[in-house]
């Protein structure tokens, strides 16, 4: 699988006439929210409006939207107490809300891994 503008698509298969290639545009789509089992998978690359996942920052660990604070990191602040009001005295370029954000994303994730969540100030946002 691979995205290609179909101007630029390249035959890996070799087959003469080119008009054998499967080149799949819209890679995006296979990031798009889905339901799977009844849970809603949110957007891969953007699984909260705080939250970003980029795979050239920080290897693509999910991070608050336009820096390099790993979200996971934010959302165990949280877990131990501080007021997401608080969390800019850590990392200054984080607010109240993507705090908020990447608590509520952290335990949506351990919700697969059984990781404990502990109290998690996120559930008041809403799981996806």
């Amino acid at each position: 699988m691979y995205l290609a503008d179909s101007d630029y698509a390249v035959d890996l298969i070799g087959r003469k006439g080119g008009k054998s290639n499967l080149v799949i545009h819209q890679l995006v789509d296979v990031l798009a929210p889905f339901y799977r089992d009844g849970r809603h998978i949110p957007d891969l690359l953007s699984p909260r409006p705080d939250v970003a996942v980029d795979p050239s920052v920080r290897g693509g660990e999910p991070v608050i939207r336009g820096t390099r604070v790993p979200a996971a990191e934010v959302a165990a602040l949280i877990r131990d107490g501080i007021p997401p009001e608080q969390i800019a005295d850590f990392f200054p370029g984080v607010n109240a809300g993507a705090a908020l954000d990447a608590t509520d994303f952290t335990d949506y994730v351990d919700s697969y891994t059984g990781t404990p969540t502990g109290a998690g100030a996120g559930a008041s946002r809403g799981a996806a």
